[in-house]
């Protein structure tokens, strides 16, 4: 579950619409003494009440989202629209978030304001907020929404919504969320026939009476006095609700109700904002300051669809690829709550031994594909299943990783042929996708099994397992880079006695050697496997890429220029924000929330 940090929080409706969508809100701020009562009332969370100008950015916890419906009265048609001037100073508390954004780095940025930040001072405004964002790193999407349009809440209140991503891939997969249908009427939610308190009718003691009766006729649609007359809502809508419904009521919407004339309610305003019925308005609080702060509030659902939108870019649909032959299963990895997990990938064809054909490497290469574009598989685990229970009265087929190839799609094979179908082949893509691997090894890992195996960065094995090369015995080598991944884990010496004989060696003699990381009994074997992927899969995937392609570099670059490909990636580390992270992390003796980049 993604944080979220809100700001100019108001009585709290972006963090509604967020928490709403799955999201957790672990930090608010909000400097108006009234607003922040409402807040409280309807939050369980500590709210921050100082100036956002006090408040230091250590001392906000870490978070994913930056939530902030900041100040809009420096560019609202309704107010001076003074922006960055405003001489109360609230144009220019854009750049306290600038300050903090800047030292916290979230994922993502949600802003929203008044229609007319778009189009305030020839878009200049505007264009120094992006511009701000951009130069941060910021992939910025913003649009005008109506809550009649995007929220089935029958108001027209046009607003302007900007999101932010850090992540290019999540900016490219965000999408505004589509209009929709208005199926909610005002009379769903303005009460037209229960008696409400009578501070809320006018009467004849009202100067403007006579007009309000000569112009408030139909009990089926809103209206506004505005000072010398009555405007009639003609789209079937609430009228925008403002601010300045709090100061002496006379933007406050009007209805014809069964008992009279009358205003609505604050709670009722609260509600054609998208806050439930359940939202509870403080007794404390007078209506001035309530009308006020629904005003100033957002269209709850809106936010609710803009977070869905959010969350479907951040945790995109990873589903692998559907293949019999090589499911895949995704397992959570505890504690980290971006959705990471590590991809459990099984060779399956047990009636042959998990024997490689053409089908199973081209479902390799399928997966590798897939794997390496997946941000939240961390590590993966290659496996073969296991045999299936034999028919009656036949025996049971042995346990195998991967038995070798499967020799009938090489009778009457030329050169030609075989060159082709070894050129890019899909072990050569397990061997460099970039994620970590382990082979977990269970039975016969020969010839080609074994190169699938050697292909993993790390190999566990059952007591029971087997290993070896024996391809000499048909006339051949192995093909898929055995020879040459061999040399590198055994030394050149083993590796020809191993080539040579073709013969197989047990797991311990396997260990020994070099050629298995772990030996554990059967039973233990998936959870040894997963224990290392989850633990591998908490580290910066930055960093373990780097890692990787450091320690390959002794492969192919000897050492002297192996050891200037280290120092350069080490040094190149130090301008990571997951360096930075892990170092604090460290020193502040707390666990890391890597960034991976």
């Amino acid at each position: 579950m993604l944080k979220c940090a809100s700001f100019f929080a108001g009585v709290g409706g972006i963090d509604l619409g967020f928490e709403q969508a799955g999201f957790e809100v672990v930090y608010a701020n909000e400097y108006c003494e009234k607003a922040s009562l409402t807040y409280k009332e309807n939050h369980v969370i500590p709210l921050d009440v100082r100036d956002i100008r006090e408040v230091k950015s250590d001392q906000i916890p870490d978070f994913d989202i930056m939530l902030a419906g900041f100040p809009c009265q420096a560019f609202s048609v309704a107010g001076y629209r003074q922006g960055f001037d405003d001489e109360k100073g609230r144009g220019n508390l854009y750049f306290e978030l600038e300050r903090i954004i800047k030292d916290k780095m979230p994922q993502i940025v949600f802003l929203e304001n008044v229609k007319n930040l778009l189009g305030h001072d020839k878009g200049r405004t505007f264009s120094v907020i992006r511009d701000s964002l951009e130069t941060l790193g910021y992939n910025i999407h913003y649009k005008v929404l109506n809550a009649a349009e995007y929220g089935n809440i029958p108001q027209i209140r046009e607003r302007i919504y900007v999101v932010g991503f850090l992540d290019k891939e999540a900016s490219e997969r965000f999408q505004f969320p589509p209009k929709i249908n208005l199926e909610t009427g005002i009379a769903d939610i303005a009460d037209f026939k229960t008696k409400v308190e009578d501070k809320y009718y006018y009467s004849d003691k009202c100067v403007f009476y006579d007009k309000l009766v000569e112009s408030i006729t139909k009990n089926d649609t809103m209206y506004q006095w505005r000072r010398k007359y009555v405007r009639e809502n003609k789209s079937n809508a609430c009228p925008t609700l403002t601010a300045n419904m709090g100061t002496g009521g006379h933007n406050v919407p009007l209805i014809l109700a069964s008992h009279g004339i009358r205003k609505l309610t604050p709670k009722e305003c609260f509600m054609f904002q998208g806050f439930g019925s359940s939202f509870k308005t403080p007794k404390k609080v007078a209506n001035s300051h309530l009308y006020k702060q629904a005003g100033n509030s957002v269209v709850v659902p809106v936010i609710r669809r803009i977070a869905d939108s959010i969350k479907d870019s951040i945790k995109p649909d990873n589903t692998p690829p559907d293949n019999p032959i090589l499911p895949i299963e995704l397992i959570p990895v505890e504690g980290c709550t971006d959705g990471t997990v590590v991809a459990l990938v099984t060779i399956n064809r047990p009636n042959k031994l998990n024997a490689l054909n053409a089908d199973v490497t081209s479902a390799i290469k399928t997966m590798v594909k897939w794997a390496e574009t997946e941000k939240l598989v961390r590590c993966l685990i290659i496996t073969g299943a296991s045999p299936v229970k034999p028919e009656e009265g036949k025996r049971a087929k042995p346990n195998a990783f991967v038995a070798g190839a499967d020799i009938t799609e090489f009778l009457g094979a030329d050169s030609k042929e075989i060159t082709t179908k070894f050129t890019n082949n899909a072990i050569e893509a397990l061997w460099n996708i970039s994620k970590p691997t382990i082979a977990m090894v269970d039975g016969f890992a020969l010839g080609g099994g074994l190169e699938v195996a050697c292909s993993c960065d790390i190999r566990i094995a059952s007591s029971r397992s087997k290993f070896g090369t024996p391809e000499i015995n048909l006339g051949l080598i192995p093909g898929y880079g055995g020879t040459q991944r061999l040399v590198s884990l055994l030394g050149y010496g083993k590796a020809l006695e191993m080539v040579y004989t073709g013969e197989m060696i047990g797991a311990e003699e396997a260990q020994r050697i070099g050629l298995v990381n772990h030996v554990v009994e059967v039973e233990e074997l998936k959870q040894k496997a997963l224990d290392m992927a989850c633990l591998i899969a908490t580290k910066s995937s930055n960093t373990l890429r780097v890692a990787k392609e450091t320690l390959r570099s002794a492969l192919d670059e000897g050492l002297t220029n192996g050891v200037a490909t280290e120092a350069k990636a080490f040094a190149n580390l130090f301008d990571t924000a997951d360096k930075e992270i892990g170092v604090k992390a460290f020193l502040n003796r707390e666990k890391p929330e890597w960034k991976h980049e």
